[in-house]
């Protein structure tokens, strides 16, 4: 992985995660890592 591809990825990432606040998910610890790892894939 090149360092655009992980900062797009960590861009998508980070929309996802903000979208879940907004949405006042509960994001406890692993759902934080399994949406960083889908992300990831």
């Amino acid at each position: 992985m090149n360092l655009d591809e992980a900062v797009a990825k960590h861009a998508e990432w980070k929309v996802k995660f903000r979208s879940a606040m907004e949405r006042r998910e509960t994001m406890d610890h692993p759902a934080i890592i399994k949406l960083k790892k889908a992300i990831a894939a």
